[in-house]
């Protein structure tokens, strides 16, 4: 791929595209925690992950696009131990 990036932050309407992209990312490789064939979340499913992560304020979503399409991403999530409370 050749071009410009921009890299933002990611909202609700993203929700398809990075599921597409964790999906052909997941496809890829054996060496992934998550194979193809269980990894089956739908289009719902992820507007709801994704609408969870954009309201908590101790988290969001990085988006890379390249020509108007997302190519990339990166969730920060919060988790409830008290190790990763930071």
């Amino acid at each position: 791929m050749s071009g410009a990036y921009m890299i933002r932050t990611g909202v609700l309407e993203d929700a398809e595209a990075v599921l597409d992209v964790q999906n052909s990312v997941i496809s890829e490789g054996e060496y992934f925690i998550a194979v193809s064939e269980e990894f089956n979340k739908t289009p719902e499913q992820q507007r709801d992950w994704l609408r969870r992560l954009l309201e908590n304020e101790r988290e969001t979503i990085i988006v890379a696009e390249m020509n108007d399409e997302v190519v990339g991403w990166i969730a920060f999530q919060s988790e409830n131990r008290k190790r990763m409370s930071h």
